[in-house]
């Protein structure tokens, strides 16, 4: 399982694996 981050700041944070994208806020 290799997570790739796409997007990270202080309020959000978005990243990508084999399942899919996730987005945490």
């Amino acid at each position: 399982m290799s997570d790739r981050i796409l997007f990270f700041d202080d309020t959000l944070l978005i990243i990508e694996n084999e399942c899919g994208v996730y987005r945490y806020t």
